[in-house]
């Protein structure tokens, strides 16, 4: 007997059922060859007045499915990040106007196939708190369409984006530092190169996590710092490709809280690339920052738990 799911892919009709106007969340993420772009259209159609949460299907999202989406105005969580057809920039954010509930919004990682590129400024989601940009952003798009976005937004993540040059990078980060409360820069991103990140806790004064590739900033990073930063949590990432140049050490870290730049810091997360145990003056710093971090939290509870250093395979 097949399942409901396999059901309702074979379906090609999709009825109207009673129990369309209970669904909330329609996650396609795992389709990959299953499903045709009609029937993820009609899927759309007829949840449409429903659904606060959609996760787009790898193959069968594409141009047909716009419309659609754009009718699905109670949207709150937008994830579009694993289509793989080339997507319009321009047609995209005329689907973006009409859904003016959108909290959360993973872009496609292979927009801007627009064939003449325009430097309209489109309009963000005015509810709009988290971003999230990959793959085929470019310089253009920071600066073109990041200008305008709504006062509310406060999580900001790009990675995997290999056409982005440092200079547009921190031109966005000014625009947007002061509002970000959360901020993540991984790799790939081979334009960026060491050191060139180390002013962006300047930039952004109001971050309490922070996730960042070490391949992007020196210990110095840790030394642009106002005095009282609110840094909470801290996630040093590491790519496989990362040259001997690279070397953010825990010393770095534990300074920065000692010297009361990152008196609020209480969750650090680091590569094991980083090598920060290799050395005893390693594992003494490590200590240091345990302590002093379990110290500052007995003192001003911020409720992270648990407080500590956790080493990352990745």
């Amino acid at each position: 007997m097949p399942s409901s799911q396999q059901f309702a892919l074979q379906n090609a009709h999709i009825r109207q059922s009673a129990l369309a106007p209970l669904v909330r969340r329609l996650d396609m993420g795992e389709l990959v060859h299953n499903s045709s772009r009609s029937l993820t259209a009609r899927l759309l159609g007829r949840m449409k007045g429903n659904i606060v949460e959609f996760v787009a299907p790898q193959a069968s999202f594409a141009i047909n499915s716009f419309p659609a989406l754009s009718k699905c105005t109670h949207l709150r969580y937008l994830d579009l990040s694993l289509i793989s057809a080339s997507i319009s920039t321009r047609l995209l954010f005329q689907t973006l106007k009409t859904l003016q509930d959108l909290e959360t919004l993973l872009f496609p990682r292979t927009s801007n196939s627009d064939q003449d590129r325009d430097d309209e400024i489109y309009e963000w989601p005015p509810k709009l708190q988290g971003l999230h940009l990959a793959g085929g952003v470019d310089d253009h798009f920071l600066r073109t369409y990041l200008h305008n976005v709504p006062s509310t937004l406060s999580r900001f993540s790009i990675q995997h984006c290999s056409m982005v040059y440092a200079p547009a990078l921190l031109g966005t980060l000014e625009r947007l530092g002061p509002q970000l409360q959360h901020l993540t820069i991984r790799h790939p991103m081979n334009r960026i190169g060491v050191g060139a990140l180390d002013y962006v806790l300047l930039m952004c004064p109001s971050l309490t996590a922070f996730r960042i590739s070490a391949d992007f900033i020196t210990d110095a990073l840790f030394e642009n710092i106002t005095l009282k930063h609110p840094l909470q949590i801290l996630d040093l990432d590491c790519s496989g490709t990362a040259g001997t140049e690279v070397d953010i050490t825990a010393g770095a870290v534990y300074d920065a809280v000692e010297e009361g730049r990152l008196p609020s810091l209480r969750s650090v997360r680091v590569s094991a690339r980083l090598a920060w145990n290799a050395t005893q003056s390693g594992r003494q710093d490590i200590t240091d920052l345990i302590d002093t971090m379990e110290d500052l939290e007995n003192e001003t509870p911020l409720g992270i738990e648990p407080t500590g250093v956790w080493y990352s395979m990745d």
